[in-house]
Parts: C-alpha cells; structure tokens; sequence
C-alpha cells in the first residue's frame, strides 16, 4: 500500500505545509475554518450513497443503546477515550445502528459533556462496501481532495487534535467491509488514533477472527444481534397492524407478550379469542426465529404484508413463517432466485444471468479509477443486455454486438422512457436482488423531468445478496448462461 503513494510525494510535501499551520495555530476562530477545510477534504459525493440505502430504523428501536444498564456506550461516550467496537452478524443491523447514532441528539450531547467547552469534531465515516464503489471499500474513500493521502490525513488528524482545544469522535462503519488486506493496517491506525487523549472512535464490522483479536477483549463493545430482540418484537407487531384488520389483534400485543418470547415461555390460548391468540403467536415466532438478523426480519415481514394485503388469515401466514427458511441464503435460492420466471432466468442465454453477472463484476474495476467503476454500474449497461436480447438472441451472440449494432440517437423523452422500462425489467428478471440508485453527487431536480438513464446506476440492495449471487454455486450457474464473450468482455 505504501507503494500505491509513492507518486504522491507532492501531495504529503504540500500537505507537510498545512500541517504546520495547524501545530502553529492557537485557539481562535481559524481553529474552526481549519476544522472546515479538513471536514470538506473528507467530503465526497459517494460518501453519502450508501448512507442513504441503509435502511431507517423503526421508531421504537435501538433506544436501549443510550441506557446504561444494557449497554457500556454512553459511558464510552461521556467519559472514556479509545475504541467502541459495534459488532454483529451480517443483517444484524449495525449500520442501522451506527446510522442512528450519529443522527441522535443525544449523542451530541453526551459528547459536548464530554468536550468540556473544547471545539467537538465529530466525523462519520465510512461505509465500506464490497460491492460498492471503489472510493467506498479502499482507504481512499477517507478523503476526497487528491492532495490528501490516506497518511497524510491520519497525520493531520492526529496533529490537529494533539495541537489545541479539540475533542474528536469518529464513528466508521463496516471496518469488514473493506479490501481483505488493509484490515491490519485499518485497526492499527484506529488504535494509533485512539491512543490519542482527545480521540474516541466507534466502529463496526462483522465478528471476524482478526477483530476479535483486536477488539474482543475490551469491555466497551457490543453484540447486536443480542440486544435487539426487543426492536424485532415491536416492528413485526406495528408492520403487522398497519395492514391487518383490527379484529385480528396485532395492535393488542403489548409487552406482557414481550415478556413471554424474551423467556422463552409459551402463550396461554385461553386468555384472548383464536384470532387474537394466532397473531400474537405469529408474532411470537417471528420474534423467536429471526435470532437477531433484521434483514431476515425485514424481508420476513414484507411477505407477510403482501399476504395480508391479499385477505390471508393469521393463521395462514403462521404457516408461511414455518415454511420460511432459518437463514437468507436459503430464502435467497429457494424463494427469490429459483421463483425468477423461466422465461427470463432459463435459456442458453439468460436474462438474469446476464443482468447478474454485470452486477458482481461491476466492482472489480477497482483496478481501474473511480470513474470507470461508475460507468461499469451504469444503468446503460443492463438497458444494452435488454435491448440486445429484445431483438435477437443474435445480437448477443455477436461478440461484436457494440460494434455492429449501429449508432442511434436519443431524445431526453426516450432517455426517460429507456429508465422505466429497464428498471421493470430488472425487476423481473432478477427480483429483488437489485436496486436501482441515482448517482452520487448528480443533480437530476434542477434540469427537471426527473432521471435519465446516464444519472442511474444499478446495485445489490444489501451486501448478503451480493455474498450469495458472488457463492460459488450461483457463479457457476450465471457462466453457464451467458455467451463466452461476455464473460471475457466482463
């Protein structure tokens, strides 16, 4: 990694001069424009994408992360320095949560008590993703401006907060999630950092050996899934509500059901009528079977809904839970993948094979500059494979295709047009497995009319959906129906 910026020494030699300026400053105002300066070099446009498709919370949960009985964070928060480690299961919630931090008042407050009237930085960072954008899964995705190295600014942020009246709290989410061979050196600048007095940095990642060594034995960390049982008992029991009838009693399951699931006893069917008994025991297996993963929870519920949506009694949806598989990589094969339409997932060459190998190659140019990987996400690929397939198998097979297809011209209407009928395409053709996203940083409300096909681009909903489609059965599966010149192309 070194070596990838070694033709950066301009850059940490410019930087070398503002460092300087920060040692020399004393408290003031050109503290704060300082702090400024560095804040917007950390700004990036995609630095908010992925915040955006990390799902919003349910209104009632994560408040037991403040309380100080079921959890160390706030005493973190209001009187220790160094590292809080957020830890779960994938789908377990931890960007929900980091999310929900950063955006509490409280937590704010808790840390200005903390600050004791010195200048608070507070930086949010990062959401590494796999299958997200380069910027997002390497270092770089640290910073925006190309004179900051990802040294350089570990530096400047160290020397920044050891030169004044500051107090920094850095919360940076998904640490897992980043490229394989920068973790060690990742957890070694986090405890650099955090060695640091003035320095307190949260952080999550899945329970992986290499953090667990590194994290596991502090007390001040957590396990979501372990804690969240409350959050799942009160979403499912207000989802459910909101689309049941009254007389089927979801709105009546208060917290002595609560009390039930969380010891593990069972309900008494004399005390309520047989509708009311089955929907708290719906409720009750939900509670019991997600074993802490709100993905599972989420996509458990949205199938419930359309059931009830559809006249389904309580007791019918009871037996849809039973037959719902324990994990999402089952749910995924068995009942997303394999109830794609034939029409789309079969052939020689297959639509969904396709649009879903795109997809998983999409964020191998890493190896290229950020700009490539957007294009490689662009919408306008996966409207190429519609539009190739529509005419003729031929096109497809035809490893000149892009050469031979011709040029045509588009109008802003049909550029409109293109991103409707693509976007019910893929949604036939692969479901629920991928979402369609405007660009970061794209300001689509000022030229009116909404998207174009060049603003969108296409990405798997959550990082479980690219793990299964990225198993070796489904990539076997994909290379099986699609041309051998896509696949090289690719």
């Amino acid at each position: 990694m070194v070596d990838c910026f070694a033709s950066m020494q301009h850059a940490v030699q410019a930087q070398e001069a503002q460092l300087s300026r920060i040692e020399g400053m004393l408290p003031s105002d050109r503290d704060r424009r300082l702090v400024s300066e560095i804040v917007d070099g950390l700004a990036h446009a995609v630095m908010s994408s992925r915040r955006k498709k990390i799902e919003d919370h349910h209104q009632e949960t994560f408040g037991w992360i403040f309380s100080e009985t079921e959890t160390p964070f706030k005493r973190w928060l209001a009187d220790s320095g160094g590292i809080f480690w957020v830890s779960g299961e994938a789908g377990s919630g931890k960007s929900t949560l980091m999310k929900f931090l950063r955006a509490q008042s409280a937590t704010e407050r808790v840390l200005q008590g903390w600050s004791l009237g010195k200048t608070l930085l507070i930086l949010e960072h990062s959401f590494f993703w796999v299958a997200g954008s380069l910027l997002q899964k390497t270092m770089e995705g640290w910073k925006a401006e190309p004179l900051w190295t990802y040294d350089a600014l570990i530096d400047a942020l160290l020397k920044l907060a050891e030169a004044g009246p500051l107090e920094m709290c850095c919360f940076i989410d998904g640490l897992d999630e980043c490229e394989e061979s920068m973790h060690r050196q990742l957890i070694r600048d986090m405890k650099r950092m955090a060695d640091c007095p003035n320095v307190k940095i949260c952080i999550s990642s899945r329970p992986w050996f290499v953090f667990e060594q590194a994290f596991g034995t502090s007390r001040n960390k957590i396990l979501v899934q372990d804690l969240t049982l409350h959050d799942i008992f009160c979403t499912a029991r207000d989802r459910l509500a909101e689309e049941a009838p009254p007389d089927m009693g979801f709105d009546a399951c208060q917290e002595e059901l609560f009390d039930l699931v969380s010891h593990g006893r069972s309900l008494d069917p004399e005390s309520f009528s047989h509708e009311q008994h089955q929907a708290r025991t719906l409720v009750h297996g939900i509670v019991s079977k997600a074993k802490g993963v709100l993905l599972w929870v989420t996509v458990m519920l949205n199938n419930l809904c359309d059931r009830l949506r559809a006249g389904q009694s309580a007791s019918e949806l009871r037996h849809v839970l039973e037959q719902f598989p324990d994990n999402l990589e089952d749910y995924l094969q068995n009942h997303i993948y394999a109830r794609i339409s034939p029409t789309f997932r079969g052939g020689p060459i297959s639509d969904t094979a396709m649009a879903l190998k795109i997809a998983t190659v999409a964020h191998q140019a890493e190896t290229d500059s950020e700009e490539t990987e957007q294009f490689a996400s662009s919408f306008l690929f996966y409207w190429l494979v519609q539009i190739s397939l529509k005419e003729s198998q031929g096109l497809v097979q035809d490893a000149a295709f892009g050469l031979n297809h011709g040029y045509e011209q588009y109008m802003n209407q049909e550029f409109h047009g293109m991103i409707a009928s693509t976007r019910c395409y893929l949604g036939e053709c692969c479901k629920d497995l991928l979402a369609v996203t405007q660009l970061p940083g794209k300001d689509v409300a000022d030229r009116g009319g909404g998207w174009t096909a060049v603003d969108a681009r296409v990405e798997f909903r959550h990082r479980m959906f690219f793990d299964f489609v990225m198993t070796e059965k489904m990539q076997s599966t994909l290379a099986a129906h699609v041309p051998a010149h896509f696949l090289d192309g690719l």
